[in-house]
């Protein structure tokens, strides 16, 4: 046996007030033989196929706690950020942003009386993510047919891969993707020496087959757990995205042909494999980010960043130039502060450019980021708080650190556990969010997983690299 849902109820203090709200919200409209009427102590509103009601009644006492449950809301028309534009235009309030930058994630609204509801990328939205995949299948599939015969045996920029073994390489994962999204076991490891017959046909089956997967109803809602960790299928999207346009750099660099790869889809990329790749997180995966020129575009920065050595005929920008390390502060004063990194202690002088007054801003226990100037000096140029962890919620991690009480931070990694009562380094400053929220606290300031990558481009784009001195 089973039952239908016949009604959506809401307690609330105004019923033709929020039943007004909710109309405008979701185009549902009054009982044309019952309307709602300012006073009365209930309001209805129908579904335009009248299978679905909305009942607001009038209750004496007000909200108090966050909802137990919450509509999800998917626009008809139109883009999820045009409509949470305009739902806040109607009277809605922001509780959270949780928009990623994969292009995924949602947004919590409240109405005029607190009740909460999310808004979610449209059908239309999900489904351009799978239309970019096959957008670089594509493009990588004409550099494949771009072989030559003798080419095949060639090395590429993956030092350990020919061109044949690297087409392989985009052969098998398209299928343990695939497999993946299944819930089916991975397809065995082929041996060291195994090609296929025909890569070019493998290559554009393997692609029609994940495609295929990845354009199935609720996969990239879905969390999959693979042998990298958790992640949604949207997240999982965005990983072989980031994959097959460096791999198809580098057959292009391989096989002498220009990357003609969508540039678009590259910067989208960048931004997204910056928020997920740690510098403790590469070793065995990818090389250190490479110095990279000012005129290179989307993907030679793609590239770069995942370790590829590229050259654009440029003399690289000095933004990456001074070599980075941590410290845990001892001590703080205007003009220095005293570090411990391993068992070495060191007083460090602060960069030109970091902000005054220095001793307020610092202190023991926090984490700082120390620069080599090119004179062979060093100078703080960044700083994490020692923050406890009080709890997570809706995606978000609240800590407490003293100068600032309580705050709410977006985690540096998605799915990273973060037990209340533990210590995290905390962040603020850095692109795309107020607080920002990296690894656990460490006992030697050489293990502390935070975002290197993000204060060099942070530092770079501030021209704060020349203020060292």
């Amino acid at each position: 046996m089973a039952v239908r849902i016949k009604s959506i109820t809401f307690d609330c203090a105004d019923p033709y007030r929020l039943a007004r709200f909710w109309s405008q919200l979701t185009g549902f409209v009054e009982d044309p033989d019952n309307g709602n009427a300012p006073g009365d102590p209930e309001g209805l509103l129908l579904s335009p196929d009248g299978a679905l009601a909305l009942l607001f009644i009038a209750v004496p006492e007000s909200k108090h706690v966050k909802n137990r449950v919450h509509l999800d809301l998917v626009p008809l028309e139109g883009r999820r950020d045009e409509e949470v534009d305009r739902v806040l235009r109607l009277g809605a309030r922001m509780v959270d942003d949780l928009r990623r930058t994969d292009g995924a994630g949602w947004v919590v609204l409240a109405d005029p009386e607190g009740n909460e509801f999310c808004v979610e990328r449209s059908d239309g939205e999900r489904a351009a993510s799978v239309e970019q995949l096959g957008r670089t299948f594509a493009a990588v599939g004409e550099l494949i047919t771009k072989v030559r015969p003798e080419q095949w045996s060639a090395p590429t920029p993956c030092t350990d891969w020919t061109v044949r073994q690297l087409v392989d390489h985009l052969i098998g994962m398209n299928r343990v993707f695939a497999a993946l999204l299944a819930d089916e076991p991975p397809p065995p490891r082929a041996a060291a020496d195994h090609v296929e017959d025909d890569l070019v046909g493998a290559y554009h089956d393997s692609a029609a087959t994940l495609q295929s997967a990845f354009g199935q109803p609720g996969v990239l809602q879905r969390t999959y757990q693979g042998p990298l960790g958790t992640a949604t299928g949207a997240e999982r999207l965005q990983i072989r995205l980031y994959d097959l346009l460096a791999h198809g750099w580098d057959l292009a660099q391989a096989i002498g042909q220009p990357a003609e790869l969508p540039d678009d889809l590259a910067e989208q990329s960048l931004a997204f494999v910056r928020t997920q790749l740690s510098e403790q997180a590469r070793p065995g995966r990818f090389g250190p980010a490479q110095l990279v020129a000012g005129q290179a575009n989307a993907i030679e920065r793609l590239v770069a960043f995942l370790g590829r050595p590229v050259s654009t005929g440029e003399t690289p920008r000095r933004s990456t130039s001074a070599r980075l390390r941590c410290g845990i502060v001892l001590s703080a004063q205007e003009d220095a502060c005293q570090i411990i990194a391993g068992s070495k202690l060191s007083t460090v002088r602060y960069a030109t450019a970091f902000p005054s007054p220095r001793a307020e801003r610092v202190s023991p226990g926090h984490l700082v980021a120390v620069a080599t100037t090119p004179d062979g000096t060093e100078a703080v140029v960044f700083r994490w708080y020692d923050a406890v962890v009080r709890g997570e919620e809706n995606g978000l991690i609240r800590l407490w650190e003293p100068a600032h009480g309580e705050v709410v931070a977006q985690p540096r990694h998605a799915h990273q556990p973060f037990r209340p009562g533990t210590r995290a380094y905390l962040s603020a400053g850095l692109p795309g969010a107020d607080w920002w929220v990296a690894g656990t606290t460490t006992a030697d300031a050489q293990d502390a997983e935070v975002e290197f990558d993000e204060v060099e481009r942070f530092c770079t784009e501030r021209g704060l690299w020349n203020q060292l001195e």
